[in-house]
């Protein structure tokens, strides 16, 4: 995968501007992370504006633009916090999503 601040970079970039920049890279990553096709799984839970939905592993944020779209708060967990940074940058629009990071605990396991 490239640098981190290139998947930022891209995330902070308006929609039309980023698919243009990831043909230009024409790398697998950068598509993978940014897919708009991945949204189309949204369509086929029965989710209602009343909603409110976990999305866990999250990455950058690509289907939590579609669940904010289409529920009343999305709660984004990514253990990653550069994709988590990125998944903030690309949903800047959207104030009805908590993002999560670091959620696990540093206990050490029992005996």
């Amino acid at each position: 995968m490239k640098d981190n601040i290139d998947i930022l970079e891209l995330a902070q970039l308006e929609s039309e501007e980023r698919r243009k920049r990831i043909f230009d890279i024409n790398e697998y990553w950068a598509y993978k992370l940014f897919a708009e096709e991945r949204q189309n799984i949204v369509d086929f839970f029965p989710i209602k504006q009343s909603d409110n939905v976990l999305e866990i592993n999250s990455e950058c944020g690509v289907v939590t633009s579609k669940l904010a779209e289409k529920c009343g708060i999305v709660t984004s967990v990514e253990v990653d916090e550069v994709y988590c940074d990125a998944a903030k940058a690309l949903n800047r629009h959207f104030s009805n999503i908590n993002f999560k990071t670091k959620i696990y605990s540093t206990a050490s396991p029992l005996a």
